[in-house]
């Protein structure tokens, strides 16, 4: 009996170890993209400045349109909010268990974020479509389409997790 418990310990002292690392890395990862799209994003105003004064052609224009259409920072912490949260409830379901109690939280949990998802994805399309917003809504491309596909996102929301809380194999609450 001595021994299951040490292996017990052993095995959730490891589970947080690899969450740790894993963490890390991810910060690391969030940190160094965030840098690259800060310096490319400032690449694209100083060629669009750049190109302001040159004589136009169509290469201008298409460095000119996409410089306008680059995500700004607060596009790219969106995106990387959004699949903060995914990530860490998928590793809670993953370290909670099959327990059956958890079928009734994720149903609880699933049919209302699935009515929610339909209705942000009407009224936040129909909002961005407005004539006063919509041409500041084309610097948030990642936002936009997070916004386009908000359904789809919530399905794989609820299968991911779902999958993490009961696809393992010999492991029970």
């Amino acid at each position: 009996m001595k021994n299951c418990m040490n292996n017990s310990k052993k095995g959730s002292v490891f589970d947080a170890i690899g969450i740790g690392i894993f963490a890390f890395v991810m910060i690391v990862v969030i940190i160094t993209a965030g840098i690259a799209q800060s310096t490319t994003s400032q690449a694209f105003e100083d060629a669009k400045a750049d190109l302001n004064i040159a004589s136009y052609n169509e290469s201008a224009d298409i460095v000119i349109d996409t410089a306008d259409k680059y995500p700004v920072f607060w596009d790219f912490l969106i995106a990387f909010v959004i699949f903060g949260v995914w990530l860490v409830t998928f590793i809670s379901a993953w370290i909670l268990g099959n327990n059956p109690i958890f079928i009734v939280i994720f149903v609880i949990v699933s049919i209302p974020l699935l009515i929610v998802s339909i209705i942000f994805e009407t009224v936040l399309a129909d909002f961005l479509a407005n004539a006063v917003i919509s041409p500041y809504s084309s610097s948030y491309p990642v936002t936009l389409f997070i916004v386009d596909h908000l359904l789809l996102f919530s399905i794989f929301f609820i299968v991911s997790v779902g999958i993490a809380l009961y696809m393992k194999v010999g492991r029970s609450g």
